[in-house]
């Protein structure tokens, strides 16, 4: 006996074909209403992932930004204004308006914003302002003449 022999061929499967192709409006709706409650659900968390990203460049901007005043001061005898920083980073830490500078979303200034020479001589308030994820609530980070990064707020 062969393979071939053996072989018995089936009854094609019974189909029921209707006319109509494609989806069924109610069936769309679903699908509708499943992409609203995913879009819902993901962008709060994209609205805060963006907040944070800000916050860590600002931090960032921060650290730079203070071993550029110490560089400053080594060779000035003071520490440096918004605008002497940015020169010393050949204006990589962001655009200048004014005394204040500006870099992803955050506003970067000296506190006084216009200091004298001789403020600058033993100290340094640098603060940067940004907007938490709410849009209303102000963010603020301050960085002094110690290193040290603080949040002011919230």
């Amino acid at each position: 006996m062969s393979p071939t022999d053996s072989f018995v061929p089936l009854k094609p499967a019974m189909r029921n074909i209707s006319k109509s192709k494609g989806f069924s409006l109610i069936e769309m709706l679903i699908v509708v209403a499943i992409i609203g409650i995913v879009c819902a659900l993901a962008l709060p968390r994209l609205a805060g992932a963006r907040a944070a990203a800000q916050q860590g460049a600002a931090i960032a901007a921060l650290r730079t930004i203070s071993g550029a005043q110490f560089s400053i001061k080594a060779s000035l005898g003071r520490y440096g204004r918004m605008s002497e920083l940015n020169q010393f980073h050949d204006g990589n830490l962001g655009q200048m308006a004014g005394p204040t500078l500006r870099r992803q979303g955050y506003v970067f200034q000296t506190i006084p914003t216009a200091p004298t020479d001789a403020q600058l001589t033993d100290s340094f308030r640098i603060a940067a302002t940004g907007q938490a994820p709410d849009g209303v609530t102000p963010v603020i980070f301050l960085l002094d003449e110690s290193g040290i990064i603080s949040q002011l707020s919230p």
